[in-house]
């Protein structure tokens, strides 16, 4: 075997580990409630049994912290961000949140999503949104995956 073919198959199973690992930490997220203002975000590709339930969820103001479900435990996350009694982002608005948990760092990055608001001519309750979310674990590599969701009410 050649050293550039040793090389090329490590990247590739290097790639290949690195994706599966994603996929896997998707799988390991239960949903949790989401039944109050905030926004909630859906691993791409899953779907939650519970209507209005979530992957990730934060209440609607600046600060909040985050609730998600690990492997079936529910946990919180807090966000580095000073919690205020408002909501700064706004329809079309591109922010990063970043929480501390005691054993990851977890960094959700928002973009507008495509809207699903089914009132013609005036405003929803609610706006959509794309979220890359990065796990940064104490331990390991960080692992990201996409996710849509809304923020509103």
């Amino acid at each position: 075997m050649t050293l550039s073919f040793v090389v090329a198959h490590r990247v590739v199973a290097a790639l290949w580990l690195a994706s599966f690992g994603s996929a896997a930490l998707a799988e390991q997220y239960d949903c949790v409630p989401a039944a109050r203002c905030g926004c909630l975000l859906v691993i791409d590709g899953r779907q939650c049994a519970t209507p209005g339930g979530a992957h990730f969820f934060h209440d609607l103001v600046d600060g909040a912290a985050l609730e998600f479900r690990p492997a079936g435990e529910p946990r919180t996350a807090l966000s580095r961000r000073a919690r205020t009694n408002s909501f700064t982002p706004e329809p079309g608005s591109h922010w990063t949140e970043t929480f501390d948990s005691p054993d990851a760092v977890i960094e959700i990055r928002y973009s507008p999503g495509e809207s699903t608001c089914p009132k013609i001519g005036e405003d929803c309750e609610y706006f959509d949104v794309r979220a890359r979310i990065v796990v940064r674990p104490e331990r390991g590599e960080p692992v990201e995956f996409p996710a849509t969701g809304t923020c509103g009410c």
